[in-house]
């Protein structure tokens, strides 16, 4: 009996060593348990937030949807009276987005520059839907000129008294067919065929065009179809 006491103390310390790793283990693999039904909760509780971020952002999408698709249509929150009307957006005293469409421009108005920038500035939706589509004149000082790629028309840039934004007119010259730009940039020539060369537009000259509203393109104002309605840069 004695001669098997060691034997079985060896064996009682390799059991105890066993159920002391298997409880080690059990722990670990508790704690781990643990941690990942933690991290999966937390991710559960962010998934939930990020959803509801989501469908507010929607609701408040479709709400501006709303009022973009009224000042299309041309039935708008609160309708101006007429050209006079104030144009924009405003905010009522239940948080309401209240959108004001003045009237649009008649064919031949003369515009200034800085009236057609301040209106655009309050808001492009009103400034499209009186002057997009719309044909008028607009007055304005020359900042800069350039050759469209296409045909013989030119690009001109107009501005206005405060010098803080451009209207881009897409400009043709009826009956000029031959251009030369004079004074490293500054001035443009033109003649018909076979006539002596006179001098149609230049940098910081006054210029009254008429043409189509075409919206904003970037942050400038676009005119399209223009040609010029003052004597200096008409045919002769």
């Amino acid at each position: 009996m004695n001669g098997n006491s060691a034997p079985c103390r060896r064996l009682a310390g390799y059991l105890t060593t066993l159920v002391m790793l298997a409880v080690f283990a059990a722990s670990v693999v508790t704690g781990k348990a643990q941690a990942v039904a933690d991290e999966v909760r937390q991710l559960r509780d962010e998934l939930t937030k990020a959803r509801q971020e989501i469908q507010a952002l929607r609701e408040e999408n479709v709400r501006l949807k709303g009022g973009a698709a009224a000042a299309a249509s041309g039935v708008p929150a609160a309708v101006g009276a007429g050209p006079a009307a104030s144009s924009g957006a405003s905010r009522s005293a239940s948080g309401a987005v209240t959108i004001t469409i003045p009237a649009p421009v008649a064919e031949g108005t003369s515009v200034g520059v800085e009236q057609l920038l301040g209106e655009y500035r309050t808001s492009t939706l009103a400034g499209d839907a009186r002057y997009k589509g719309r044909k008028f004149r607009l007055e304005g000082d020359v900042h800069s000129f350039k050759k469209n790629f296409v045909g013989l028309g030119w690009i001109v840039e107009i501005q206005g008294g405060d010098r803080l934004g451009l209207v881009r007119c897409h400009l043709s010259f009826p009956g000029l067919s031959d251009f030369q730009p004079m004074q490293g940039g500054r001035v443009l020539e033109g003649r018909r065929p076979f006539r002596e060369w006179h001098k149609i537009l230049g940098v910081g000259d006054r210029l009254v065009v008429e043409g189509v509203g075409a919206g904003v393109d970037g942050a400038v104002v676009v005119l399209k179809d223009c040609h010029p309605v003052d004597s200096q840069a008409a045919p002769q």
